[in-house]
């Protein structure tokens, strides 16, 4: 509103924005609305949300499923069969080479920079 000695979270004619986030949700409301990307439970595998279809891809988060924007078949862990968790390998190098993938697979996704 502009008015002199009005703090903008405080003010009294504060107008709701569209889109916005309400100031009166709390964090946990919030992050439970974003939560609706791990559910399926009508088994669907195409939804609208948005206005963007979204598929639902059992390969992505660690093999749970989750809605997402590219097709379940162009999914780039079912190509390096990322769905679980690198078990630990200790009969060669003390178990270093799993760790060692987990290192480059973080490099390569952009997660590390070494420069």
């Amino acid at each position: 509103c502009k008015q002199v000695g009005h703090v903008k979270a405080n003010c009294p004619n504060k107008e709701k924005t569209k889109g916005g986030n309400d100031s009166n949700k709390t964090n946990n409301d919030q992050k439970k609305e974003k939560q609706w990307y791990n559910k399926n439970e009508e088994n669907k595998t195409t939804m609208e949300h948005n206005g963007k279809t979204h598929y639902w891809c059992t390969t992505c988060n660690w093999g749970r499923g989750k809605w997402v924007l590219h097709k379940p078949s162009e999914c780039y862990d079912k190509n390096d069969n990322n769905t679980s968790m690198p078990t630990t390998n200790t009969s060669d190098n003390g178990g270093s080479s799993s760790a060692g993938l987990i290192v480059m697979d973080l490099i390569e996704g952009g997660f590390i920079d070494l420069s």
